[in-house]
């Protein structure tokens, strides 16, 4: 978008996906702000319906490209995503209803695409093609959940054949309404889910600063599951939307030693966990099936030390002590006391989301 406040507001988004992509062990792709040619102008931008109306070229937009291997599947998921910039105020309804229908319009043609799949180096065969809007709040206000604006507000209704009054949605956004093509998605990462990695890549920063973790060696934790196992290299493994979208992210590290000239050994960062919660704790039943989780994936057998790190922009005060009750707790049913009594529980800030006027260039 070119000029002035606008395109100050627009490029923000795409300045925080790049601070977060490389973190998340996604693939950013060249040729940003790139449109190709649609396959199907008939059905994506049919001609009015109007006298001598004539059937136009049409093309489809593409912020950018992102793309991982998922690590279950081994399918290369490949994102073509819309980057939105937003102050709360302007998110809207009406523009996130344009922005999916768009982007399903997108993903239709980019799966079938030469010309899309040459430009992003997209072209082996266990491709999997979704579509992404990344909704931006640059101006840290937003407190709503996304699903108030996604689902829309209800007002009260009587039927002719009831005395009771039934609830119905104004303007609710319909999925069903997109032209979204069986076996594609469109993944939504709105303002609080952004928050929710910034603050992890904030912590993990400093964590790393006070040597407490290794980011030149970590992985996103997939445990095993009854149909699938993870396939590809642990270090390579992507933090997936699915595993984002969770209640909770596992992050293991390596140990890392460092020496002096003379290779003596002056500082280690022992091997470990980093568990982010992020789901409010309402109850210590909670905080128990989080370490029976981490008891079915062996992490309490792994002799490694693990850190739960609840983002606090939610958590209740009672977050701490619904840890210790579930804690108490595990130890009376499974034991393993030592294990369970070692591990560091802390509240995590969430970082600011705030960008002045001069960095939106106003």
């Amino acid at each position: 978008m070119a000029g002035g406040e606008r395109a100050g507001i627009a490029a923000i988004a795409g300045k925080v996906a790049k601070e977060i992509i490389p973190w998340l062990k996604w693939k950013s792709h060249l040729s940003p702000d790139q449109n190709f040619e649609c396959g199907s102008p008939q059905r994506h931008n049919p001609p009015k319906n109007e006298p001598g109306s004539e059937q136009k070229a049409h093309n489809h937009p593409t912020d950018v490209v992102f793309s991982y291997i998922d690590p279950y599947t081994e399918k290369t998921i490949a994102l073509n995503t819309d980057l939105k910039s937003y102050a709360a105020g302007s998110i809207k309804q009406f523009t996130i209803r344009k922005a999916l229908k768009s982007l399903a319009h997108t993903i239709d043609c980019a799966r079938y695409s030469d010309e899309w799949k040459t430009r992003y180096s997209l072209t082996q065969e266990n491709l999997e093609v979704r579509g992404m809007l990344f909704v931006y709040n640059h101006d840290g206000s937003w407190d709503n959940t996304f699903y108030d604006i996604f689902y829309g507000k209800k007002s009260i209704k009587k039927t002719k054949n009831s005395t009771e009054s039934e609830y119905e949605n104004e303007n609710d956004i319909n999925i069903l309404n997109f032209d979204l093509q069986k076996n594609q998605q469109i993944h939504i990462l709105e303002p609080s889910s952004i928050k929710y990695l910034r603050t992890v890549i904030d912590d993990l920063e400093k964590l790393n600063s006070r040597d407490e973790f290794n980011k030149d060696n970590y992985q996103f934790f997939y445990p095993d599951l009854n149909l699938h196992k993870a396939k590809n290299l642990p270090i390579s493994r992507p933090a997936t939307l699915e595993l984002i979208s969770a209640p909770f992210m596992i992050i293991e590290y390596q140990e890392q030693h460092f020496y002096n000239d003379k290779q003596v050994k002056i500082k280690s960062i022992d091997a470990g966990y980093k568990v982010y919660y992020k789901a409010r704790i309402e109850d210590w039943k909670d905080m128990f099936f989080l370490l029976d989780s981490l008891s079915n994936y062996q992490i309490l057998n792994s002799n490694k030390k693990i850190s739960i790190r609840a983002i606090a922009s939610d958590q209740s005060n009672m977050a701490k002590n619904h840890f210790m009750t579930a804690s108490q707790e595990y130890i009376k049913q499974w034991g393993k006391s030592e294990t369970i009594e070692n591990i560091e529980f802390e509240l995590i800030h969430t970082v600011s989301d705030y960008f002045s006027k001069e960095e939106l260039n106003w």
